[in-house]
């Protein structure tokens, strides 16, 4: 399994000399509404094997993530088993990008807020990435 470190995706995704890769965000909707990374899909941790091989069938490089990293590593080997070849997952997930400081969206517009997954996974975020209470 290849883990990409948040700095090299955000190195990647400004090098316009490479091919974007195709964000697949690997949370529950409601994750996903509190923010996201640009540009990413969210394609649920539980997809059917059919939906897997459309997205390997692409041929584009893809990055998953998750929150913390379990979900999108889960992810990302069933892509690869689906006959993807080109297959990262973002290590330590969108919390790992968020604490490094790279932008999240919400509706396309940057915003602070990551959802914690579940409350005890809240102490993983800086405290100025947490939602209000």
């Amino acid at each position: 399994m290849t883990h990409l470190p948040p700095r090299n995706l955000a190195a990647w995704l400004a090098d316009g000399s490479r091919p974007a890769p195709l964000l697949l965000d690997a949370r529950s909707e409601e994750e996903f509404a509190v923010s996201h990374l640009a540009g990413a899909q969210r394609i649920d941790p539980a997809a059917d094997s059919a939906a897997l091989q459309s997205v390997a069938a692409s041929g584009r490089p893809i990055v998953v993530y998750c929150s913390a990293g379990y979900r999108g590593s889960q992810v990302a080997r069933r892509l690869r088993e689906a006959g993807a070849t080109d297959v990262a997952n973002l290590e330590g997930g969108i919390f790992a990008w968020a604490n490094e400081g790279f932008e999240v969206v919400r509706n396309g517009a940057p915003v602070r807020e990551v959802h914690p997954f579940r409350r005890m996974f809240a102490r993983l975020l800086r405290r100025d990435r947490r939602p209000a209470k």
